[in-house]
């Protein structure tokens, strides 16, 4: 896949994949297009080579509704509207409400809700939440709509150490229980390695190399992000640590 944008190329020759049940991280500095990518992704930017399959199906032929139903975004920011917790993670279920909510859609939102320990913020307002208390709200919303495919544009940018690593974590036993593939872009390497089944390594618009989580070495980064590091051996995968 390529995409262009006023005659300035910006993504060349990509080709990712995810499976069921994977998470799979986007690494690479800033500028090298792994936004851009997850917006032509979810089908917000047209590609202007190669296309988007899910399951067999190319996401240019389907409804947004649709379409809705096989992958959902988190972006890595959202206006602030005025309404609860509640009412925003509801609208998650949009593309299977017709006219009137389930029984069956509040059961999904709760499950989820409960899931992300959020109950207790519920029958808040948006305006009232922290960043990090918005930004696992904006990932429950993703979540009740029971896509199998989820994109997370830097979902941890603005949690805690202790919030980072319990969303992380809610996140890999959902892939793993529910089959849903994930495809994130992150930014903090150790955890991508130790919470990724696959990194995905981009430069100057396309992918530089695909390695496994425990693939990391000190030439790919000193590569990818021009730094010199060291990495060590962790008890099952490898730390990435700065050199003085």
């Amino acid at each position: 896949m390529s995409f262009s944008y006023n005659k300035r190329e910006i993504l060349h020759d990509v080709d990712i994949s995810v499976d069921e049940g994977e998470i799979v991280s986007l690494l690479g500095p800033n500028g090298v297009g792994k936004t851009t990518l997850m917006k032509c992704l979810c089908g917000i930017l047209k590609p202007s080579h190669g296309k988007v399959m899910v399951n067999n199906t190319d996401l240019s032929n389907i409804s947004l509704r649709d379409r809705s139903k096989l992958i959902a975004y988190v972006p890595q920011s959202v206006p602030r509207i005025h309404s609860t917790v509640m009412d925003y993670i509801l609208v998650g279920r949009r593309p299977y409400i017709d006219v009137n909510v389930r029984k069956e859609d509040m059961d999904v939102v709760w499950e989820v809700v409960h899931a992300m320990d959020l109950d207790r913020f519920a029958v808040k307002y948006l305006d009232t939440l922290s960043g990090g208390e918005f930004q696992k709200v904006q990932i429950a919303r993703a979540l009740v709509q029971e896509a199998g495919t989820l994109l997370l544009d830097e979902p941890t940018s603005n949690l805690d150490i202790s919030n980072a690593y319990e969303t992380m974590h809610i996140i890999r036993d959902i892939a793993r229980e529910r089959n849903v593939g994930v495809i994130m872009i992150a930014h903090d390497l150790n955890m991508a390695i130790h919470l990724s089944d696959r990194l995905v390594l981009m430069k100057n618009g396309t992918v530089f190399t695909e390695i496994a989580n425990d693939g990391m070495t000190e030439d790919i980064i000193r590569e990818v992000y021009n730094i010199d590091t060291k990495v060590v051996d962790g008890a099952s995968k490898p730390y990435v640590v700065p050199r003085d």
